[in-house]
C-alpha cells in the first residue's frame, strides 16, 4: 500500500476509534442527566437530598456533589467519586474547591460552576486537559444545578468520563461547552 493510502487509513482508523470512545463517554453524562431530569418535576430544579448516590450506581464513582457559597472559592465538596480525586486516596469531601488542583479533571471542571449556579441550567464540556493522575486525558462532563427551595441553585451534580490520551493521537489542548437549559435537558431525557 503507498504511504499517502496507508497514512490516511491510519488516520481514518485513528478518527473512528476516538469518535466510538467518546461516545461511549456520553453515555456517563447521558444516563446522568437522565436521572437528574427524572427527578425534575416539571420546572422545578432537583433537590439536594433528590441525588442518592445508590440509583446512580456505578456512575456515582464518576460524579461529585458541589454546595456552594457566595463566595465561590468557599464553596465545599460534599462528595466526590473515586475516579474524579486529583490523586489516588486524596479525598476532597468537606474541602473548599479551592484545595483542588487546577490541572485535574475536577480542576477542569470547576470554573465553570458560576455560570449554572447564575443561571440554573445544566452546562457540558469536552476537552482535554493537561494531567489527570499525571496523564493527559480527553473528558466529557456535566454540570447539573440543584436547588433545596427550587429556584435558587445552592449545590451542583458533576460528572465526567475520561481516557489517557493515546500515544499515537494528536490532541490539541482544547475545552468545548455546551448550555443547556432545562428544557433541553427534559426533551432529550424522554427522546423528544
Amino acid at each position: 500500500i503507498p504511504y499517502d493510502t496507508a497514512a490516511n487509513l491510519l488516520h481514518l482508523f485513528q478518527r473512528a476509534r476516538i469518535v466510538d470512545s467518546l461516545a461511549d463517554d456520553r453515555r456517563l453524562v447521558s444516563r446522568v442527566l437522565r436521572r437528574w431530569s427524572s427527578m425534575a418535576t416539571g420546572k422545578r430544579i432537583p433537590r439536594r437530598a433528590d441525588i442518592d448516590p445508590a440509583l446512580i450506581g456505578e456512575d456515582w464513582a464518576n460524579c461529585m456533589l458541589v454546595s456552594l457559597d457566595p463566595v465561590l472559592d468557599h464553596s465545599t465538596f460534599i462528595s466526590v467519586g473515586e475516579n474524579l480525586l486529583p490523586e489516588p486516596g486524596k479525598d476532597l469531601t468537606g474541602q473548599p474547591i479551592s484545595e483542588c488542583p487546577r490541572e485535574t479533571l475536577v480542576g477542569a471542571i470547576l470554573p465553570h460552576l458560576p455560570r449554572v449556579a447564575s443561571s440554573g441550567n445544566g452546562l457540558t464540556t469536552e476537552g482535554a486537559t493537561v494531567v489527570h493522575h499525571r496523564v493527559k486525558i480527553l473528558y466529557r462532563s456535566i454540570l447539573l444545578p440543584l436547588s433545596n427551595d427550587g429556584t435558587k441553585v445552592d449545590s451542583v451534580l458533576g460528572a465526567a468520563n475520561f481516557r489517557k490520551v493515546r500515544w499515537w493521537e494528536s490532541v490539541e489542548l482544547h475545552t468545548q461547552v455546551c448550555f443547556r437549559t432545562r428544557r433541553d435537558a427534559l426533551r432529550q431525557s424522554h427522546g423528544i
